[in-house]
């Protein structure tokens, strides 16, 4: 197992052991669902201010686009039930991903983390066995690029889900869900930086999708 894999194992069973610690420390019924699946993501750009001495020996040209890999991302959902409303819930949502760049931009190491973390409402439909949902979260994303040359870049992103849940019984469910996750940067931003930009997000708005499966443990 790499260096990358065991931090991110690392991560996950501390944000699990955290989330059951808030769970039971809260009086409404609470759910926490784990979830792996596919994260689709946008291409980041070659920037055209780099700055660094020596600068990256990237083959793209500015304006080049760079493909960020597709690959497996993890996922841990906690939801408390709205006292007032059988049907709301609010809670928490971290997903993440440790994929790579494409050679194009020149970097040490090509690894980079992407880490979310939202506040989330989500409303549910039941339907006998099964159980619609449809949820939408604010929050932030954490780019974190493997190359120690290079600085993290931390940006507001929300989220918006539908999916649908079976139930075994009361207290585990199977849950299946898409999710769309937009990192917003106003007219766009310099993602990976060390001293002038390498690359970079060329639009106000970068998209990342995720396919998931996972279960639901209610309590």
């Amino acid at each position: 197992m790499n260096k990358r894999s065991c931090s991110l194992t690392t991560r996950l069973r501390l944000l699990i052991g955290a989330l059951l610690l808030m769970s039971t420390a809260t009086a409404p019924a609470a759910e926490i669902s784990i979830l792996g699946g596919m994260q689709l993501n946008s291409d980041f750009i070659v920037s055209d201010d780099v700055t660094t001495d020596p600068p990256p020996q990237a083959p793209g040209q500015p304006g080049t686009d760079i493909s960020v890999d597709n690959g497996p991302s993890f996922a841990v959902a906690l939801d408390f039930d709205l006292p007032s409303d059988p049907t709301g819930k609010i809670g928490l949502y971290l997903s993440q991903q440790s994929t790579d760049i494409g050679t194009g931009a020149g970097l040490n190491e090509s690894g980079i983390t992407a880490t979310q973390l939202h506040f989330t409402g989500t409303r549910v439909y039941p339907m006998g066995g099964w159980e619609a949902f449809a949820s939408a979260g604010l929050g932030g994303t954490l780019l974190d690029p493997d190359d120690s040359s290079l600085k993290s870049s931390t940006e507001f992103s929300f989220n918006i889900a539908g999916g649908t849940q079976y139930t075994i019984n009361d207290a585990f469910r199977l849950r299946f869900e898409a999710r769309w996750i937009p990192i917003l940067t106003g007219t766009g931003v310099a993602g990976i930086c060390s001293g002038g930009c390498i690359i970079r997000i060329d639009s106000s708005l970068y998209s990342q999708f995720q396919l998931n499966a996972g279960f639901s443990l209610r309590f």
